[in-house]
């Protein structure tokens, strides 16, 4: 199996034997940046230190990439999320992340993923390239797992038909 780095991601003939390692490594990623940031920062007032998140923590580098079967390293990643956000910002764990989020204008963890697969996946329906073009026509030819997970994490099964034809875009084929 033909394995190579590129932009500090793995990439093989088979995305589906390191997009474990990758959820993982990301996973330490977040506690690393967070610990760095706590132990720098842990005394700065709550708008530093949400500007910090912000800017460090928010964005989980190919996230929109992981597919829905690795459902128990997902949670992994959200514990991980969850748990910077206890860490930075200093409160315990009976509280409600989502609570926090929502009280103090911060993406919790479904958020962040909705938004990063919504960037990607406009990204490559609006795109006029050619390959691109080919390629997501065979994504929807071929019901794949990618295509399956954006559509179960941007749509509901009512509006998902009204994306299918916005994502061929046939004109541009």
């Amino acid at each position: 199996m033909d394995t190579f780095t590129y932009l500090g991601f793995k990439i093989t003939n088979s995305m589906k034997v390191f997009d474990d390692q990758e959820m993982c490594t990301r996973a330490n990623d977040l506690r690393k940046r967070a610990n760095m940031l706590s132990s720098k920062f842990g005394r700065m007032d709550f708008d530093v230190k949400r500007y910090l998140f912000l800017s460090y923590l928010n964005s989980i580098y190919c996230m929109a990439l992981w597919t829905q079967s690795k459902s128990k390293l997902l949670h992994k990643v959200k514990v991980a999320y969850n748990d910077c956000i206890r860490l930075l910002f200093r409160f315990p764990r009976g509280v409600s992340v989502t609570e926090f989020c929502l009280s103090n204008t911060i993406l919790d963890f479904n958020a962040v993923r909705r938004k990063a697969c919504y960037s990607l996946f406009r990204r490559v329906s609006l795109s006029d390239n050619l390959l691109v073009n080919k390629i997501k026509y065979n994504m929807f030819m071929n019901r794949d797992e990618l295509l399956q997970t954006w559509f179960s994490i941007l749509y509901t099964s009512t509006s998902s038909f009204v994306c299918v034809a916005d994502f061929l875009n046939f004109t541009n084929l």
